[in-house]
This record gives C-alpha cells, sequence and structure tokens, in this order.
C-alpha cells in the first residue's frame, strides 16, 4: 500500500480577441471577460497493490478538492472530486 498527496496550482489567461460572429448579448460564453482563473487544489490518495487478492491488478483512489478559486466574471466553481482507478500490470 502507498499513500499520497499533491498540490496543484493553475493559471489560465483569458480568452483575446474576439469573434464579429458572436454575440455576447445572447450567450454568456460568447463574452471573453468570463474566461481564465486562477486556483489552488490538494488531492489526497491511496494505491493498493495485493497480487494475490487483486490478481496482478492495482487498485487507487483519490480525492481532490479545491482549496482557492478566483474565477474571471460568470464562471461554475469546480467541486469535490474522487478518482478510482484499476491498472493491470503485464
Amino acid at each position: 500500500m502507498s499513500v499520497s498527496g499533491r498540490l496543484q496550482g493553475l493559471i489560465q489567461g483569458g480568452i483575446r480577441g474576439a469573434n464579429p460572429d458572436l454575440n455576447p448579448a445572447m450567450v454568456i460564453t460568447a463574452d471573453t471577460s468570463n474566461s481564465g482563473y486562477d486556483a489552488l487544489n490538494a488531492g489526497f490518495g491511496f494505491n493498493i497493490y495485493a497480487p494475490e487478492l487483486l490478481k496482478g491488478a492495482r487498485l487507487g483512489f483519490e480525492y481532490a478538492l479545491p482549496l482557492q478559486q478566483n474565477l474571471n466574471g460568470v464562471q461554475l466553481k469546480n467541486q469535490d472530486v474522487i478518482t478510482v482507478g484499476l491498472q493491470y500490470s503485464f
């Protein structure tokens, strides 16, 4: 068994420019001021490798959560994420 932890910083710049065929008054996603963000996430997980029980597979689990989010304009915030995986080794 192993455990893991991670800290992830993300910087996504806003969209530059505009498409004249899109009308920001009609569709909120066409407004370029509603793009870009800064975020800090943390994740905690574990892996289990039990060849007798899992027949050569490894089971992984991670729980990640946003610690800080700074969104530009109108955007949906990220929420907690659970990741479960099964990996076979040859």
